[in-house]
C-alpha cells in the first residue's frame, strides 16, 4: 500500500488526533505508550505475552506470574474491582448500621444480647466497613487499604460467628447459612485472591462446625452439618478460583490487544494506528515548544520484485529485517518515533533535531538497511536490500498539519526513487 492509498484511509484518524480537546504534554504519555518508536519502552512484547498465556494455561494450581508481572496484574485487578468492592463494603455497612431497626423484629433476642449486638454492629463493624469502603474508593495507600479490607471482613465474619454461637445456645433465631452467604458474597463481589478466600472459608466454616457439634452438642446432625459447610466452602473457593483464573487470562489478552494496537508485529515498529495518534501530538508539542521536528519517510526498493522472485515469506523477512535496522539506527529518545507506515513504507520522526545533522542521521538509517544480510532463494547469493527516503523538517506552524508534512515527505521520497533509488532527498517543509 503506497502513501497515497494510506493517507485516504487515515485522514479520519489524523483529524481525530489533532482535535484540541486533549492538551496534555506529549511527554506525559511517554510512560504509557509505546509510541516513542519501536515499542521498546513497553514492558511486554507480543511473543512474551503469548508465552505467558501458554505457561499459565498449562498450570492449574499456581495462579501467579513473576513478581514484576504480578504487581502489574494486581494493580489492574484492584482497579477493576474497586467499584464492586467499595459497593460491597458500603452495602454491608448500611446493613450493620441499620441493625437496631431489624434485630428485635427478625430475631428473638434477650435484652442483653440485643444491646451487645447493636453495640458491635453500630460502633465496631459498621465503622470498619465504612472505612474499608472509603479506602477502597480512594485507593491512596495500598497497605492501609488492604489492612482495612481485611479488618472489615474479619470483623463482619466474627460478629456473624458470635451470633451463630448465640443461636446454638437457643437465643436468636439466626439462620446458620448467613455466614456462608457472607463468604460467598465476598468471594464473588470482592475480587480477592482465591487463597485468601480459602483461608477465610477454612477458618470460619470450621469454627461454625465446631460450634454446632461441640458447643451445641448436635453430634447426631454431623453429616448434614459437614455437608452444608463443605458446600458453602466449595462454592466460595471454587468461585473465587474461577474468577481469578478468568481475570488473569483476560488481563493477558488485554495486554496482547494493547501491544497489537501499538506495535506492528512483523517489523517491531510502532503500528500505523499508534503513529497516527502520536505524530499529531508530537507536532502540537513541537509547536508549543518551538522545537524542530525531522520526518524521514522510507520505502523498500524493488519490493514487488522481491516478492515476485523470492516469495512472500522472504518479502516478510525483508520487512522484518528493515524494521530491526530502523530501530537500531534511528532515534531512541522519548519523543523520537519509528513506525511502519503501510506496506513496505516506514517512517522515522526526530523531535528537537538539528537540521544540519538530519541528513547524516537519515544516511545512518540507509546504511543500516544496506548492511542487512539475506540470501536469494534460487542462487544463494546475497540479496541486496535498500530503501529510498524523503527527509523533511520544520518548526511546526498552523500550516504543518500531519497529512501535509507526510505528503511533502512522500513527494521527496518519490523523487529519490525516480533519481535512482537507494538515496535520500532532503528539503525543509514548505520549501
Amino acid at each position: 500500500m503506497g502513501y497515497r492509498d494510506a493517507i485516504v484511509l487515515s485522514t479520519g484518524l489524523l483529524a481525530g488526533a489533532t482535535r484540541p480537546e486533549r492538551r496534555g504534554d506529549v511527554r506525559a504519555d511517554a510512560g504509557s505508550s509505546s509510541a516513542r518508536g519501536s515499542g521498546a519502552n513497553d514492558r511486554f512484547s507480543y511473543d512474551d505475552l503469548r508465552g505467558l498465556e501458554r505457561d499459565f494455561e498449562r498450570s492449574l494450581r499456581h495462579l501467579r506470574f513473576d513478581p514484576a508481572t504480578e504487581g502489574l496484574y494486581r494493580d489492574w485487578n484492584r482497579a477493576r474491582f474497586r467499584a464492586s468492592r467499595g459497593g460491597l463494603f458500603a452495602v454491608l455497612a448500611a446493613l450493620f448500621f441499620m441493625a437496631p431497626l431489624y434485630l428485635s423484629a427478625l430475631f428473638d433476642l434477650s435484652d442483653s444480647l440485643h444491646d451487645l449486638f447493636v453495640t458491635l454492629d453500630v460502633l465496631v463493624v459498621g465503622p470498619i466497613l465504612v472505612c474499608a469502603a472509603v479506602a477502597t474508593w480512594a485507593h491512596r495507600v495500598q497497605a492501609l487499604t488492604q489492612a482495612l479490607q481485611t479488618a472489615a471482613i474479619l470483623a463482619m465474619l466474627s460478629v456473624t460467628l458470635l451470633a451463630h454461637v448465640a443461636t446454638v445456645h437457643g437465643d436468636p433465631s439466626l439462620s446458620k447459612q448467613l455466614l456462608a452467604f457472607e463468604l460467598i458474597a465476598t468471594a464473588y463481589f470482592g475480587g480477592f485472591s482465591w487463597t485468601r478466600i480459602v483461608a477465610a472459608s477454612s477458618l470460619f466454616l470450621s469454627l461454625q462446625v465446631v460450634v454446632d457439634l461441640q458447643v451445641g452438642g448436635h453430634w447426631q446432625l454431623w453429616p448434614s452439618t459437614l455437608f452444608a459447610a463443605g458446600c458453602a466452602g466449595a462454592i466460595s473457593v471454587l468461585g473465587a478460583y474461577n474468577q481469578e483464573r478468568i481475570a488473569r487470562v483476560s488481563w493477558i489478552r488485554r495486554k496482547m490487544t494493547e501491544v497489537l494496537l501499538r506495535t506492528d508485529v512483523l517489523t517491531g515498529l510502532t503500528s500505523r494506528f499508534e503513529f497516527d495518534r502520536t505524530f499529531a501530538r508530537i507536532l502540537r508539542q513541537a509547536r508549543r515548544d518551538q522545537k524542530l521536528v525531522g520526518v524521514l519517510l522510507l520505502d523498500v526498493d524493488h519490493f514487488k520484485r522481491i516478492n515476485d522472485t523470492q516469495g512472500h515469506l522472504v518479502g516478510d523477512q525483508v520487512l522484518g529485517e528493515v524494521g530491526r535496522a530502523v530501530r537500531r539506527s534511528a532515534g531512541r529518545r522519548a519523543l523520537d518515533l519509528q513506525a511502519r507506515f503501510g506496506g513496505e513504507e516506514m517512517v522515522v520522526v526526530w523531535y528537537d533535531a538539528d537540521p544540519d545533522q538530519l541528513p547524516r542521521m537519515a544516511e545512518r538509517v540507509l546504511d543500516a538497511v544496506r548492511g542487512i544480510e539475506l540470501t536469494c532463494v534460487q542462487t544463494r547469493d546475497r540479496l541486496p536490500v535498500t530503501v529510498s527516503g524523503g527527509l523533511t523538517w520544520m518548526i511546526p506552524c498552523e500550516h504543518a498539519a500531519p497529512e501535509a508534512v507526510l505528503r511533502h515527505a512522500d513527494a521527496l521520497m518519490y523523487r529519490a526513487k525516480h533519481g535512482g533509488r537507494n538515496r535520500t532527498i532532503s528539503a525543509a517543509f514548505g520549501a
